[in-house]
């Protein structure tokens, strides 16, 4: 099938890591995958075997990126519009649905459109076709809020490194807890400074290191001086040599406030190292709780110091993390979840193509 595969994300996030996997592995498989993705994109360099279209794009309603894309899809006549995204989602639907200076009639589009639930923004889910949830949990909100249960699957994320884990960090190193993501403030970094703090007083030594950036770098690096944590604190900046990031931890902590799936907790286990993190939508599901890995509540900051002075006193322990971490990373394995999504996709095309839509002659 060809299908337009659209993220509007610049920087290389979950979100938009997510998106890379997912059209690798549609390429792989033999479909004609389109990728369109904002120019300059952090994304472009990492898709392979996929064609590229730049939109430039202001927001979610910009006039002329919506007759860019319209002309596109007349153009190329794709069998479905996938989207990531709600900014994605908002301008498909609206080039999806521009004919011959009009609107389409009876909320028809072009061509099938499938978008994707990443996060917990709701409001775009009516715009599509068929959703897919990549978190039970979401799935349930979304049906709560009046979704119709028949129009949105549950899919997870792919694992995107495969299983390569690393050995134990020599004895005599310092201990090393890493984070990694944006600097913002549902990913709860502040949290973690305050537990590495707590750490510190109980006589836990250990460094801390912080890979990402965001725009509460500032306010968190003047955070771990107050909290005189400066010497054991490394701001890396976003890393691209995801093995020799984790190869510098003991332990990888995720105290979001907010976590709708946590494509990092896929890769920590992948890197056999252990995983801490709260209670949020994403580890709540991907995790087994004491097998492959620690949950804490949501801001709990002397639950987090404890639960990281448990993994890093405890070799045994971080072992039986990091083994049951490996055991649970094969449920996201591509050949499980690919077709599903292929599935899923030519279901949606299908339905499509069964309903009146004026425009016989787009296929």
């Amino acid at each position: 099938m060809h299908i337009f595969h659209i993220m509007l994300g610049r920087r290389l996030g979950g979100l938009e890591r997510a998106f890379v996997t997912l059209s690798n592995e549609l390429a792989a498989n033999g479909h004609r995958v389109t990728c369109v993705v904002t120019p300059k994109s952090e994304i472009t360099p990492e898709l392979r075997g996929c064609h590229i279209l730049e939109l430039r794009n202001r927001n979610a309603y910009d006039p002329l990126a919506i007759v860019r894309l319209t002309s596109a899809i007349k153009r190329q006549r794709p069998d479905i519009l996938v989207t990531h995204g709600r900014r994605a989602a908002t301008l498909t639907y609206r080039a999806n649905r521009l004919w011959r200076g009009g609107v389409l009639p009876g909320g028809h589009g072009l061509v099938a459109h499938l978008t994707f639930l990443h996060s917990t923004s709701y409001a775009h889910l009516r715009l599509a076709d068929h959703i897919i949830a990549v978190s039970i949990i979401m799935r349930a909100r979304a049906v709560n809020l009046g979704i119709a249960p028949t129009k949105i699957s549950h899919v997870p994320n792919i694992v995107h490194t495969k299983a390569s884990p690393l050995p134990a960090r020599p004895a005599d190193t310092r201990p090393a807890i890493g984070f990694l993501g944006r600097f913002v403030e549902k990913k709860g970094v502040d949290c973690l400074l305050h537990a590495s703090a707590r750490l510190r007083a109980a006589g836990i030594s250990h460094d801390l290191v912080l890979a990402g950036d965001g725009p509460l770098r500032g306010e968190l690096e003047r955070l771990a001086g107050a909290l005189d944590l400066s010497d054991h604190v490394r701001f890396l900046g976003w890393v691209s040599d995801l093995a020799a990031f984790f190869s510098s931890i003991d332990v990888l902590a995720v105290p979001s406030r907010v976590e709708p799936f946590g494509i990092v907790l896929l890769e920590t286990f992948a890197y056999g190292r252990p995983v801490v993190a709260t209670k949020t939508d994403g580890p709540y599901e991907v995790i087994e709780a004491e097998k492959s890995g620690l949950l804490v509540e949501i801001e709990d900051i002397e639950g987090l110091a404890e639960a990281l002075q448990r993994v890093l006193s405890d070799k045994t322990l971080a072992a039986q993390l990091s083994a049951g971490g490996l055991s649970r990373l094969q449920r996201y394995q591509p050949d499980t979840i690919v077709p599903q999504i292929e599935a899923i996709f030519a279901a949606c095309i299908d339905e499509h193509r069964r309903q009146k839509n004026p425009v016989a002659d787009v296929h």
